[in-house]
């Protein structure tokens, strides 16, 4: 379960994205916490290593994982972090923040917890056991419904500080106070940081570059299309790639005309063996450049 957990919570982060712009694959992630006014629930999180591997699960051997992404979506640039701790027991203990910015890009400076507009939160899903995916996937409150933990925080309160937000780097800290609405248990959270390594996945930004290339149904299963754009007849590469940017697959290679070309992945390696549910990249070569894109498979 716990392995199916982590994958399905890193698959909903990235299903409701437009278009990611850039991937986080590894980080660290920490905080410490203290229940208040009184009581016994006290402790810290802390996680380090690459982001969970949907083919080969905990990332080499690693018991710890930590991921995210920058992405467009409603209209919003959106950056977001997700860790995990795999217990002894099987259950997972989660930590998560994002952060929301009507800019062009997040600017360095300090993010406000907000319970109304949501431009700014973290949760903490300490002891996850088991986990229902909802029958509509769009449905946030349904996804956050069908786990089940031991508590579902949510943050009330506090102040995330921005360091950096650029392509190859996610950085800040972060405190304040959260809370479970299940039992009212509430804590003060200190000390918190997180520090990722990113990669760019497309040039979401650029509406041009968008529009060039996309695949639908994107998440999917069994198969997606990939479609992009040719300026000009000429010799065009797709291949699909896992998180670790293992090359899988090679879905064209040949000379396209001009205009909109189409290939299709039905989830498969070059071998013919069905991959794992999780994310995968594709990319396009032609002319020179290179275009990249992102998918879910599904379970």
């Amino acid at each position: 379960m716990s392995s199916r957990f982590l994958l399905l919570l890193f698959a909903l982060f990235l299903a409701f994205s437009a278009s990611a712009e850039v991937v986080y694959y590894e980080g660290a992630y920490a905080f410490d916490y203290e229940q208040w006014p009184w009581g016994g629930y006290d402790g810290s999180f802390f996680a380090s290593g690459p982001m969970f591997d949907p083919e080969t699960g905990w990332p080499d051997g690693h018991t710890e994982s930590v991921g995210g992404s920058k992405m467009v979506y409603a209209d919003t640039l959106v950056t977001y972090c997700v860790a995990a701790i795999l217990n002894p027991d099987s259950t997972v203990n989660v930590a998560a923040l994002f952060l929301r910015t009507d800019a062009d890009n997040f600017e360095p400076g300090d993010y406000a917890i907000d319970v109304t507009d949501f431009m700014a939160g973290y949760a903490f899903f300490d002891r996850v056991s088991n986990f229902t995916v909802p029958e509509d996937p769009s449905d946030l409150g349904a996804w956050i419904d069908g786990i089940v933990a031991d508590h579902k925080f949510f943050g009330t309160s506090g102040v995330v500080s921005l360091e950096e937000a650029s392509d190859t780097a996610l950085r800040g800290t972060f405190y304040g106070a959260m809370a479970d609405p299940n039992d009212f248990t509430i804590i003060s959270v200190t000390n918190g940081y997180f520090d990722l390594a990113g990669m760019v996945v497309s040039s979401a930004g650029d509406p041009a570059y968008a529009r060039s290339h996309a695949s639908y149904p994107n998440p999917f299963n069994p198969k997606t299309t990939i479609r992009f754009q040719m300026e000009e007849a000429g010799q065009a590469r797709v291949a699909i790639y896992d998180i670790r940017g293992r090359e899988l697959r090679v879905l064209l290679n040949e000379v396209c005309e001009a205009g909109e070309n189409r290939v299709d992945w039905d989830g498969r390696n070059r071998s013919g063996e069905g991959q794992a549910a999780g994310l995968y990249f594709y990319r396009i070569t032609s002319g020179g450049e290179q275009r990249s894109g992102k998918m879910v498979l599904l379970p």
